[in-house]
Protein backbone atom coordinates (compact mmCIF):
# COMPACT_ATOMS: atom_id res chain seq x y z
CA UNK A 1 0.00 0.00 0.00
CA UNK A 2 0.91 3.51 -1.04
CA UNK A 3 0.01 6.42 1.02
CA UNK A 4 0.21 10.20 0.51
CA UNK A 5 -1.48 13.39 0.29
CA UNK A 6 -1.96 16.61 -2.12
CA UNK A 7 -2.88 19.99 -2.09
CA UNK A 8 -6.31 20.33 -4.32
CA UNK A 9 -5.11 22.98 -7.35
CA UNK A 10 -8.03 25.58 -6.30
CA UNK A 11 -8.55 27.97 -3.12
CA UNK A 12 -9.72 24.91 -1.24
CA UNK A 13 -8.03 24.63 2.39
CA UNK A 14 -8.68 21.06 2.38
CA UNK A 15 -5.87 18.37 1.93
CA UNK A 16 -6.72 15.03 -0.14
CA UNK A 17 -5.91 11.58 0.90
CA UNK A 18 -4.98 9.37 -1.09
CA UNK A 19 -4.36 5.02 -0.70
CA UNK A 20 -2.93 3.25 -3.61
CA UNK A 21 -4.00 -0.37 -3.00
CA UNK A 22 -5.19 -3.68 -4.88
CA UNK A 23 -5.08 -1.62 -7.92
CA UNK A 24 -7.52 1.40 -6.64
CA UNK A 25 -6.55 4.79 -5.55
CA UNK A 26 -8.97 5.43 -2.60
CA UNK A 27 -9.60 8.82 -2.51
CA UNK A 28 -10.72 10.72 0.56
CA UNK A 29 -11.24 14.89 0.48
CA UNK A 30 -12.91 16.46 3.35
CA UNK A 31 -16.48 14.65 3.36
CA UNK A 32 -16.06 13.33 0.15
CA UNK A 33 -14.92 9.85 -0.51
CA UNK A 34 -14.48 7.58 -3.83
CA UNK A 35 -12.11 5.10 -5.86
CA UNK A 36 -11.07 4.68 -8.77
CA UNK A 37 -8.49 2.09 -10.88
CA UNK A 38 -5.04 2.98 -11.26
CA UNK A 39 -5.19 2.48 -14.83
CA UNK A 40 -7.56 4.74 -15.40
CA UNK A 41 -4.64 7.57 -15.06
CA UNK A 42 -2.99 5.83 -17.96
CA UNK A 43 -6.38 6.29 -19.74
CA UNK A 44 -6.89 9.93 -19.14
CA UNK A 45 -2.85 10.31 -20.48
CA UNK A 46 -3.23 8.03 -23.46
CA UNK A 47 -7.00 9.59 -24.40
CA UNK A 48 -7.23 12.83 -23.36
CA UNK A 49 -3.98 14.38 -23.54
CA UNK A 50 -2.95 14.41 -26.57
CA UNK A 51 -0.54 16.69 -26.93
CA UNK A 52 1.20 19.33 -24.81
CA UNK A 53 -1.58 22.14 -25.03
CA UNK A 54 -2.91 23.77 -22.47
CA UNK A 55 -6.44 21.94 -21.88
CA UNK A 56 -9.33 22.69 -19.15
CA UNK A 57 -9.39 21.06 -15.85
CA UNK A 58 -13.33 22.16 -16.57
CA UNK A 59 -14.24 20.91 -12.68
CA UNK A 60 -16.83 23.81 -12.31
CA UNK A 61 -20.33 23.91 -13.33
CA UNK A 62 -19.95 27.37 -14.98
CA UNK A 63 -17.48 25.82 -17.06
CA UNK A 64 -20.03 23.96 -18.86
CA UNK A 65 -17.70 20.37 -18.30
CA UNK A 66 -15.53 21.23 -20.64
CA UNK A 67 -12.01 19.79 -20.58
CA UNK A 68 -10.94 17.00 -18.49
CA UNK A 69 -14.39 17.09 -16.04
CA UNK A 70 -16.05 16.35 -19.80
CA UNK A 71 -14.05 13.68 -20.71
CA UNK A 72 -14.12 11.76 -16.77
CA UNK A 73 -17.53 12.48 -16.89
CA UNK A 74 -18.58 11.10 -19.92
CA UNK A 75 -16.01 7.86 -20.18
CA UNK A 76 -17.68 4.46 -19.44
CA UNK A 77 -14.45 3.06 -17.63
CA UNK A 78 -14.78 6.15 -14.87
CA UNK A 79 -16.09 5.28 -11.29
CA UNK A 80 -15.86 9.29 -10.89
CA UNK A 81 -19.41 10.73 -11.90
CA UNK A 82 -18.95 14.06 -9.66
CA UNK A 83 -17.10 17.12 -10.72
CA UNK A 84 -15.61 17.11 -7.24
CA UNK A 85 -13.99 14.15 -8.44
CA UNK A 86 -12.17 15.58 -11.35
CA UNK A 87 -10.32 17.81 -9.08
CA UNK A 88 -9.17 15.62 -7.30
CA UNK A 89 -8.20 13.56 -9.85
CA UNK A 90 -6.42 16.33 -11.52
CA UNK A 91 -4.02 16.98 -8.19
CA UNK A 92 -3.38 14.12 -7.83
CA UNK A 93 -1.66 13.45 -11.64
CA UNK A 94 -0.30 16.98 -10.53
CA UNK A 95 1.30 15.35 -7.66
CA UNK A 96 3.05 12.41 -8.97
CA UNK A 97 4.60 14.56 -11.79
CA UNK A 98 2.24 13.32 -14.72
CA UNK A 99 0.83 17.14 -15.82
CA UNK A 100 1.31 20.39 -14.83
CA UNK A 101 -1.45 23.33 -13.80
CA UNK A 102 -1.65 26.92 -14.25
CA UNK A 103 -4.56 29.31 -12.97
CA UNK A 104 -5.56 31.94 -15.67
CA UNK A 105 -5.83 35.27 -14.13
CA UNK A 106 -9.48 35.71 -16.37
CA UNK A 107 -12.93 35.62 -15.12
CA UNK A 108 -13.75 32.81 -12.88
CA UNK A 109 -10.10 31.59 -12.63
CA UNK A 110 -10.36 28.80 -14.66
CA UNK A 111 -7.51 26.04 -14.11
CA UNK A 112 -5.69 24.56 -17.22
CA UNK A 113 -3.63 21.42 -17.03
CA UNK A 114 -0.77 20.08 -19.64
CA UNK A 115 1.31 16.88 -20.04
CA UNK A 116 4.36 16.92 -18.88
Amino acid sequence: MIEFKCEILTWDENSINVKLENGYYDVIWGETSFKFPYCFLCDILKNFFLDQKWYLLGSNLSDDQKGLGNYIIENPKSLSKSLKHVSAIASIMVELGLIEFRELNTRGRPIELRRI
